[in-house]
């Protein structure tokens, strides 16, 4: 697409949901508490995060108390490219916006949203979707039926404005809307490049492993998610992606790998 006078990129890109998710639960409480648990907690520091940089600016901008106790469990990798932490941003300003009645509409929150994050806007929506702009242009893309998927993440972290930056202006021309809601889910996955793809390889090699280990182990469709390092392959049935799973894991004993489903709505 291209690099915006702002300093954002203008981005084109086909959002969808799978059934992997995190657990935020949060309540009024005497003081501000936050506990972070699950197989990715490691990686979130819990004095600066989305929902601390949300929490200071709901609180500045609304006049709201920061005596809340959050609880996170983090399912989701971390710095994977699959939008774990924009989902729980976006997830607690709905929060925040009920237990305080700030009653902001949805354009509302995903025009705040804006200021911590591209794609947290996505997340406001109930149905996967083209987004376009700087994220705040969003069409729903029409309903499919759920897609089995094997997900693979190195347990490596890689920053998205690093991966932006390494990328330069090597990008694919637009595509007009109208074009990519009528196209079948399938052939825009298999068609569509990850413009991020290379910048991503050229600081973690390992995402070029994974792709190629997928499409031996007999994938129809090998992608990154996002901004990397998270892969995902599509196959033909789930037999196929049940041996390739076992594959991976005895490969990358390391890595987490799971069985998901893309989803269209929530």
């Amino acid at each position: 697409m291209g690099k915006r006078n702002d300093g954002f990129h203008d981005l084109e890109s086909l959002l969808a949901f799978t059934d992997l998710a995190d657990e935020l639960e949060v309540e009024k409480s005497n003081q501000f508490q936050i506990k972070i648990s699950g197989k990715f907690a490691e990686f979130v520091d819990p004095k600066n995060n989305l929902l601390t940089k949300t929490l200071d600016f709901f609180a500045t901008e609304f006049g709201i108390t920061k005596n809340l106790y959050i609880r996170l469990k983090k399912n989701i990798p971390v710095g994977g490219g699959l939008g774990g932490g924009s989902s729980d941003a976006a997830q607690f300003m709905k929060i925040l916006n009920k237990i305080f009645a700030l009653n902001l509409n949805k354009n509302e929150l995903q025009k705040i949203s804006l200021n911590f994050g591209s794609d947290i806007a996505f997340f406001f929506e109930d149905h996967a979707s083209i987004i376009k702009g700087r994220g705040e242009v969003i069409e729903n893309f029409p309903s499919f039926e759920p897609i089995p998927a094997l997900l693979v993440n190195p347990c490596v972290n890689l920053s998205t404005k690093e991966i932006f930056y390494k990328f330069g202006t090597s990008f694919s021309p637009e595509i007009p809307t109208q074009k990519l809601l009528q196209e079948n889910v399938f052939e825009l996955i298999k068609s569509l490049p990850n413009d991020l793809e290379k910048a991503a390889i050229s600081t973690s090699p390992i995402i070029s492993e994974i792709l190629d280990t997928l499409k031996k182990s007999g994938a129809d469709h090998a992608k990154m998610s996002g901004s990397g390092t998270t892969c995902f392959g599509i196959f033909a049935n789930e037999k196929k992606l049940d041996e390739a799973k076992k594959t991976l894991q005895q490969k990358f004993p390391r890595f987490f790998i799971k069985k998901i489903s893309i989803l269209s709505h929530v």
